[in-house]
């Protein structure tokens, strides 16, 4: 690093020097780490490598005389050296955390002193970096306060022309962060040239300022939102990605309900250095529930894929003991696409025995061939030319479309592809027609011809269309962050599982073989992943590898919790399994729920126990005269039975008196007048009151995601940062950027 020195032995002390100043040295704390005293390195026990490990110069041990007392906080990490010993480092301070680790690192500050080499040194401490960033924004933060509580002065009428360039450097800041720009992006000569037409007194920052304003807003965010989650209820989504770096990163997100809105939030996003394995994700969690101030006995459920290191990351923290209410959730969308890529391997066999006569299926080849057009159309700028001409003949006005390529791991992208085939099937049709009529050769077909799609093509198309269909309305709908998802979850795969049944009953296993085939390998994976009926249990049910099968628990009491769900969820279930669904949600209430009684003194929350305890205690309290009302005269009138006090409830009663009611109430339609989905967070904004101890649990368990689609986003986010021309970018910067730009809603820029 410019400006950074290892330093060597001077061999200008002598070692009675040297053994004279030992005395004078000291250990210095800097955040829990201890420097060590100088040592004479001519001592014969050490060896020139335990040398090159032990800090060697000295220190000042006294105070330094300044013209004002060091207020900057870098001062806490780096010390002057002693000119009686070293007269040529008069312009030199040594790094306090490296002196620690056993190498005198010097850094150069200039005739004036500057702190900026010493900031710039810092950064490569990110702990240390961290703690000083925090101790600055204190320090800004009392002098504001200073400054408003003192006189003010004339200059405060006049503008102040350093507000406006703090402005415009916060800007900027949220602007890099918000279009996932470089940090230098402000050090262009065209870019300053244009800020300088529009203001000449605005300096744009350099990377360096916009990197420590960046983290200075992380470290503020966090604060906040430290305290917003402190004591809720969250479920977190999980997942891990590969950048174009190829790094190894994972990101978890937080989910919660406050003031009936769903809320989410990104954790972190940091690199694996040994790949993403299951104790890789296990460590990165503890480490953000540590620094978030988490509770683990809140923790409700934790969604990811089914991939075998996040099956593995499941079923080592659903045995955390001090997280009792922990569930492990597999991403809806990724199961169900598990069954609708079977669509796009389509790795069936045409039977041999069809004869000449029989009408050949032909609904997986099918699906091929126009994987195939749609791969050379797009590989091609004048298939792709003459597909738009064709839409652009047969209607002038509507905008031209593409072809949409699906992707094996990409949720109902099959679907999409034959759907978007289909639409365009007058202008395919079309092209072809186009192709043979000027083609150059009479009797070579072009290459695009090659691709043309027959009438049985469309048809088998058609066909399978169908039968995807319903898995991708249920995956499209339980992709969304921003609304309650969790409680659909037993009502939409009950419809899949009717839906298939019904297809595979209605194709002729004779004349539409490949269709049938493709219907009975989908039923057999479904079932597989989800059971052979829509049943209820309280344990999770595995398979081989360990892998859950069935909805969970959760989704079920959500279904119940959702007042659009709650009547249609016991209609799909056996009775014997309604009646245990609604006993386990009974006791779930009880497990979270706390009632509140206001005292004189002060305001808390008693949990069951002490509420059945203050329900049972019959004794007067010792300081009540029960024979007061014998001299009062307002016991001469006779009580009327309404006015007489009415027997205190257990807590049991109170739970159960709330369920009487909720089960009795109609709840909340689908949807509303304009086919849009009600929220049943509106709902339980009106009724909570009345549902006090069931609202508990109900924000606790509707805020978990139906799917791993919020973390995925994250990694979206990152491949805007992460891209090729930025590939050399540091995984913490990749972290601050996409926790900022994610967490935006408690960043005050």
């Amino acid at each position: 690093m410019e400006g950074v020195e290892d330093l060597d032995v001077s061999p200008a002390v002598g070692m009675s020097g040297k053994l004279a100043h030992h005395s004078e040295l000291c250990s210095v704390g800097v955040t829990s780490v201890t420097v060590t005293a100088a040592l004479d390195t001519t001592d014969s026990n050490l060896t020139s490598s335990d040398t090159t490990r032990v800090p060697r110069f000295a220190l000042r041990a006294d105070p330094f005389p300044v013209r004002c007392s060091k207020s900057s906080p870098v001062w806490d990490y780096f010390k002057h050296f002693d000119l009686t010993f070293h007269p040529e480092k008069k312009c030199f301070r040594v790094c306090l955390i490296c002196r620690a680790a056993g190498v005198d690192k010097a850094i150069s500050v200039g005739q004036s002193a500057s702190t900026g080499p010493l900031i710039s040194h810092l950064r490569t401490h990110k702990d240390q970096y961290l703690e000083y960033i925090e101790k600055k924004n204190i320090i800004d933060a009392q002098s504001k306060c200073a400054v408003t509580s003192s006189q003010s002065s004339i200059s405060t009428y006049f503008p102040v022309v350093t507000s406006t360039r703090d402005l415009f450097r916060a800007r900027f800041a949220q602007w890099i962060v918000e279009q996932s720009l470089p940090l230098n992006i402000g050090e262009s000569p065209s870019f300053k040239a244009m800020i300088n037409v529009a203001n000449k007194s605005i300096v744009v920052p350099d990377k360096k300022l916009i990197y420590d304003l960046l983290y200075s807003k992380k470290v503020d965010c966090s604060r906040k939102l430290r305290s917003y989650l402190s004591g809720k209820y969250y479920s977190i989504t999980c997942d891990h990605w590969t950048s174009m770096a190829q790094d190894n990163y994972g990101a978890l997100t937080l989910h919660v309900i406050d003031d009936f809105c769903l809320k989410t939030f990104v954790l972190s996003c940091v690199k694996h250095a040994n790949g993403t394995s299951a104790a890789e994700v296990e460590a990165q969690l503890v480490t953000d529930l540590t620094a978030w101030g988490l509770e683990k006995r809140n923790f409700i459920a934790a969604v990811t894929d089914t991939a075998s290191n996040m099956n593995a990351f499941g079923v080592s923290i659903s045995s955390w003991r001090d997280a009792g209410l922990l569930r492990h959730h597999y991403c809806a969308d990724h199961v169900l696409q598990l069954t609708a890529v079977k669509a796009y391997s389509a790795d069936i066999e045409v039977p041999n025995d069809i004869g000449a006569e029989d009408e050949v299926d032909t609904s997986i080849s099918s699906v091929k061939k126009a994987r195939d057009l749609v791969s050379f159309v797009h590989s091609s700028c004048i298939a792709t030319d003459k597909l738009t001409c064709a839409q652009r003949t047969l209607n002038a006005i509507a905008s031209p479309l593409k072809l949409l390529q699906d992707v094996k791991t990409r949720w109902w992208s099959t679907y999409a592809m034959i759907q978007r085939i289909l639409d365009l099937r007058e202008a395919l049709e079309h092209v072809f027609q186009e192709e043979f009529r000027y083609r150059e050769s009479q009797n070579t077909p072009t290459q695009l011809e090659k691709l043309k799609l027959t009438d049985s093509d469309f048809e088998s198309l058609h066909n399978v269309a169908y039968v995807l269909r319903p898995l991708q309305q249920v995956q499209k709908a339980l992709e969304g962050e921003k609304y309650v998802n969790i409680s659909l979850l037993p009502l939409v795969i009950h419809e899949i599982r009717v839906q298939l049944g019904i297809c595979e009953g209605a194709v002729d296993s004779v004349r539409q073989r490949d269709l049938y085939q493709l219907l009975c390998i989908m039923v057999d994976d479904f079932k597989s992943r989800w059971g052979d009926s829509t049943t209820y249990s309280n344990a999770v049910v595995r398979s081989s590898r360990r892998r859950q099968v069935g909805i969970p628990k959760y989704a079920f009491w959500a279904s119940l919790l959702d007042p659009r769900t709650k009547r249609k969820v016991t209609k799909i279930l056996p009775a014997s399994d309604v009646d245990v669904l609604w006993s386990d949600l009974t006791d779930g209430v009880k497990a979270v729920s706390q009632i509140y009684v206001p005292r004189d003194d002060e305001e808390g929350f008693l949990n069951a126990a002490q509420v059945e305890d203050i329900a049972n205690d019959d004794c007067v309290p010792s300081d009540i005269d029960i024979r007061q009302g014998e001299h009062n005269f307002l016991a001469d009138f006779e009580d009327e039975d309404s006015s007489l006090p009415e027997a205190v409830m257990t807590f049991d009663e109170i739970i159960a008196a709330e369920f009487v009611l909720y089960k009795s109430d109609r709840g909340q339609t689908m949807f509303n007048g304009d086919g849009v989905y009600n929220d049943p967070l509106d709902w339980w904004r009106i009724h909570y009151e009345k549902y006090p101890n069931i609202w508990k649990l109900a924000s606790c368990v509707l805020a978990i995601p139906a799917t791993s689609a919020p973390s995925e986003r994250v990694f979206s986010a990152a491949a805007n940062i992460v891209n090729k021309k930025r590939v050399r970018l540091k995984p913490d910067m990749v972290d601050l950027l996409i926790f900022l730009k994610a967490n935006s809603e408690f960043v005050d820029w």
